[in-house]
């Protein structure tokens, strides 16, 4: 489930480093180890991921698992919505009053389209690696002997 993963780092990032970190910074600048911290949660996860899928990972990211990103989506938006309106903001930008109801559909938004760049991406990636034979079984949903690694069905018969 790499793709959540990175599709979810695509969304959190760049949303903690414009809007988030002018704010949290201040409050932690009598403490150099807990802005360290915050620099490398977000910061770290994404490198690791974006190297993963740029160089090591073989593995397609299908349309059909947007609904995934989708659901975890709105169940977080609903959890935040909810402590924010009983207790107190997750995040100040997000009140969930007034124009501030823009930002998390916005950001549902970003993500999905995030998700359908990075399939495009995957599939992409996968045909210059000579994966089509498999990629187009996985986007079809159907059940395939064929391994990630085999490029083709005349292949894997000969071996």
């Amino acid at each position: 489930m790499g793709e959540l993963a990175l599709t979810m780092q695509l969304i959190i990032v760049p949303y903690f480093w414009f809007a988030l970190w002018p704010v949290e910074s201040i409050k932690v600048d009598n403490s150099p180890g807990k802005k360290a911290g915050m620099i490398m949660d977000h910061s770290v996860p994404l490198i690791l991921l974006v190297i993963d899928y740029i160089f090591m990972n073989a593995n397609p990211i299908p349309m059909r698992h947007i609904w995934i990103v989708l659901t975890v989506s709105i169940v977080y938006l609903a959890m935040n919505c909810i402590v924010t309106l009983t207790w107190k903001p997750v995040y100040e930008p997000m009140t969930w009053h007034g124009t501030a109801l823009i930002l998390p559909l916005v950001l549902l938004i970003a993500g999905m389209l995030i998700y359908i760049g990075l399939s495009f991406l995957s599939q992409w990636k996968l045909n210059k690696l000579g994966y089509d034979t498999f990629l187009n079984k996985v986007e079809r949903n159907k059940s395939t002997s064929v391994s990630r690694g085999t490029k083709s069905v005349a292949q894997a018969r000969i071996a």
